[in-house]
């Protein structure tokens, strides 16, 4: 068995996986941990990575690089998503990223990081999948562990909220806007192509991963501590998260950064992220979703040691 460690670099959020994998596909998760950096903060208008969020983040992602040192790591798989692969200046932060660490790092495309949640939450299943991050939200069908469509859209929680700031408490035309955005966003982005292979496979299995998700469940479950293994496969109907939309949107953000089971730290952030999942499940008709703690970091370490050429870093 070799202990590795995957590295996220989210547009909300800079997450780490310790696991150790075996020649024979096997994977155990060792341990999870996560520093929110906001790296897409302040890209609205600008496409740019900010030099403080750019700090802030490569500050996050020396401790997590040190924990991994200190875990014995033999390997460190580094990968970044939509902040920087939408950012004008990625390769500067790329080149500094490298500076630091003396790493490199890969940049998803859309369909890569698709296909990374739907490896990491389905892992085999037919089903599909919603994955919403920071700076964007992937779509993705598959089948026996093959993709069957799967699209990239360009919204996420912090970009919503950077979009359409909704008020303290939530102004109701604000979210009008915030829905309509949403709604536009999967027009223009070919959602329909998606819809229509869902209908075609009648797609009844949805599975949700990213931060909105889990954060999402671990709410409804009230816990005083977060637990993948509770979180894992809790399901919630439609009007459930609707409620849970607008329980929150009704709340001073002072009053939901002390709602059980809500990260103080997204709780700026919850009322985008639950809305472009609403949006998701009006567009394609979804009477329910499952959350599943499993995401594209088990999915990246899957695409790199067992599908991928081996490559080193």
């Amino acid at each position: 068995m070799e202990r590795l460690a995957v590295l996220d670099i989210g547009s909300n959020s800079v997450r780490m996986m310790i696991a150790e994998a075996g020649e024979d596909g096997t994977v155990q998760v060792l341990s999870k941990d996560r520093r929110i950096t906001r790296l897409a903060e302040g890209m609205v208008g600008t496409d740019r990575i900010g030099r403080e969020a750019m700090a802030r983040t490569l500050q996050g992602i020396g401790e997590l690089l040190d924990a991994a040192q200190a875990a014995n790591c033999t390997r460190i798989l580094p990968f970044a998503t939509a902040a920087v692969r939408n950012a004008k200046n990625r390769e500067e932060f790329i080149q500094e990223f490298h500076r630091t660490t003396h790493l490199l790092c890969r940049v998803l495309t859309g369909e890569e990081e698709a296909k990374a949640s739907f490896l990491g939450a389905a892992q085999g299943e037919t089903a599909a999948l919603i994955d919403i991050g920071g700076g964007s939200t992937e779509v993705m069908l598959g089948q026996d562990g093959e993709s069957q469509a799967a699209r990239s859209f360009p919204m996420g929680a912090v970009v919503a909220m950077e979009r359409y700031p909704l008020g303290d408490p939530v102004d109701g035309l604000s979210l009008l806007a915030m829905e309509q955005w949403i709604q536009n966003v999967l027009r223009q982005n070919d959602a329909e192509s998606v819809q229509e292979k869902a209908r075609e496979m009648d797609m009844r299995r949805w599975i949700c991963v990213g931060g909105t998700g889990t954060s999402l469940a671990s709410m409804d479950l009230e816990l005083q501590t977060y637990s993948d293994t509770a979180i894992h496969n809790h399901s919630l109907a439609y009007q459930k998260i609707v409620d849970w939309r607008d329980r929150l949107g009704a709340m001073k953000l002072e009053e939901r950064r002390r709602v059980i089971g809500l990260d103080p730290a997204r709780a700026d952030i919850i009322v985008g992220g639950l809305t472009i999942l609403i949006g998701l499940m009006d567009y394609f008709k979804i009477p329910g979703i499952r959350i599943s703690s499993g995401d594209n970091l088990e999915g990246y370490l899957r695409m790199r040691l067992f599908m991928e050429p081996r490559k080193e870093n």
